[in-house]
């Protein structure tokens, strides 16, 4: 698994929030998500759910099924997470 990027700064987890107040398909969601929660599982499943369901698929809960896992697995997080991006963080899931 690779992980380059995750919304553990204040500005960065915003953005994700704003983000994800409406739909991300599939189509566009790596290109909008790269610098804000990079992820090659996250990905991986955006690209196999999109060729199942076609490029208009909304993929906000995959992007929040990731969020989960690497909130309540803290080790493989790239930094510290800043206090207020977690609860943001949180509040998203």
């Amino acid at each position: 698994m690779g992980t380059w990027n995750l919304p553990q700064s204040l500005e960065k987890a915003k953005k994700l929030q704003n983000l994800l107040k409406k739909p991300l398909i599939a189509l566009d969601a790596e290109s909008k998500l790269y610098d804000l929660f990079g992820d090659d599982d996250l990905f991986d499943s955006i690209i196999e759910e999109q060729r199942v369901f076609g490029d208009d698929l909304d993929v906000r809960d995959l992007v929040k099924f990731s969020l989960e896992y690497f909130l309540k697995n803290s080790k493989n997080a790239t930094n510290p997470w800043d206090k207020e991006a977690l609860k943001i963080c949180q509040s998203l899931i």
